[in-house]
């Protein structure tokens, strides 16, 4: 059911994401093509909205979806890489293997969207720019998450870092 939902999810965002240029303006952003492997990690804080408390060891599954976006608009995925979250927060990944992903244009990027048991924490882009010095081999990002849990609002005032 979470992935139906996120699925779903990932359609609906689809919209805000920076969409539909001609085959003629993205063939003036053309780039020489890199090849790479896309790898995520980190750490999330949940802590209780109001009170402070430190509610992270309350919570087990964190989910990333990831798509490749075109400059034309297109987009491959989602792709989903599955984590648990250890009792001091860090990402621990459920899944063997990589995503390898190949890019030549400078504007295609990676859209990550981040789920904590099936609530949407928010979503992050990866540009061309920053991949190509990973031409051939492994890019890896390390995320910090802080959120705040409500019953009522679910994650609220989330904040995500990237090193």
């Amino acid at each position: 059911m979470v992935k139906y939902l996120s699925i779903i999810l990932i359609v609906f965002l689809m919209g805000d994401i920076d969409g539909c240029k001609s085959d003629d303006e993205c063939e003036k952003t053309k780039a020489t093509e890199i090849n790479f492997k896309f790898l995520v990690g980190g750490i999330i804080n949940i802590s209780e909205d109001g009170t402070g408390k430190d509610l992270t060891n309350e919570f087990e599954d964190f989910t990333l979806m990831m798509n490749k976006v075109y400059c034309n608009g297109n987009i491959s995925g989602p792709f989903e890489v599955p984590y648990l979250i250890s009792t001091d927060g860090l990402l621990v990944k459920q899944s063997l293997g990589t995503w390898s992903f190949r890019m030549d244009n400078t504007e295609d990027y990676m859209n990550i969207n981040f789920f904590c048991d099936g609530h949407d924490l928010g979503t992050h882009n990866v540009f061309y720019d920053v991949l190509k010095k990973d031409d051939g081999g492994s890019a890896y990002f390390e995320y910090t998450i802080y959120t705040q849990w409500s019953d009522i609002e679910k994650f609220k005032n989330t904040v995500i870092t990237v090193k």
